[in-house]
């Protein structure tokens, strides 16, 4: 047996803002996966995170989409 030792450091950072995402005002949680049938998303499923917010002093500018 050979002595083994490791060390990680792991930084943190503030936190910058809460991301709240609804798609078709279904709220993401902790959930893995939301799940649509074929007559919900025939129209389009809207990705929405206005309900969003930056930490103190922080505004989002911009918000962009990419699948």
């Amino acid at each position: 047996m050979l002595p083994f030792r490791s060390r990680a450091d792991i930084k943190v950072k503030e936190k910058i803002a809460s991301v709240i995402i609804k798609v078709n005002s279904d709220r993401l949680r902790q959930k893995d996966e939301l799940k649509f049938t074929p007559d919900e998303a025939r129209f389009g499923l809207l990705f929405d995170a206005t309900s969003s917010t930056p930490a103190s002093g922080g505004k989002f500018t911009n918000t962009s989409w990419d699948f």
